[in-house]
């Protein structure tokens, strides 16, 4: 019998012990849902580029002049970023593509505080849709599609 006694006064005061569900209302404070407070933590207010340029000419400040997405085979192709910021420490990359979304090339890049990035791809690429994404601090920024078009111009023999 004492032993049921016992049981129950421990019973007792582990109900006791337990808060009331109105301390629970009182100490939930913060936001409803944590995941998406960080989320918009995360979120910038603008783009961190301000323009990615896929061209074959560059201009006298070493970017992109004149945008096309039409090259030809031999020719080299040149993406430029122009960035909002660049942070201390940022580095951009950019990964070229090729049919069946096989990495060609990759090339990274510290910024040092610049605000243009310019990556050639001097391969000499077969006709066929080809694609590159820019990337600033590893997040993608850009990602252009272009195409390998067969020469236009006849040979003479």
């Amino acid at each position: 019998m004492r032993k049921a006694v016992a049981v129950l006064l421990c019973a007792c005061s582990l109900a006791a012990c337990r808060p009331s569900s109105s301390r629970k209302a009182v100490a939930a404070v913060g936001p409803e849902n944590e995941a998406r407070k960080k989320e918009r933590d995360l979120i910038r207010p603008h783009a961190p580029i301000e323009k990615a340029l896929l061209g074959a000419q560059l201009g006298p400040d070493g970017a992109v002049s004149q945008e096309t997405d039409h090259f030809e085979p031999g020719q080299t192709v040149f993406l430029t970023l122009r960035l909002h910021d660049s942070p201390v420490g940022l580095k951009t990359n950019a990964i070229w593509y090729g049919p069946g979304q096989k990495m060609i090339s990759s090339e990274l890049r510290e910024m040092n505080g610049a605000k243009v990035a310019t990556f050639a791809l001097t391969a000499n690429l077969s006709p066929g849709r080809y694609r590159v994404e820019g990337h600033w601090g590893g997040n993608l920024a850009a990602d252009k599609s272009f195409e390998i078009v067969p020469s236009t111009k006849k040979s003479r023999s």
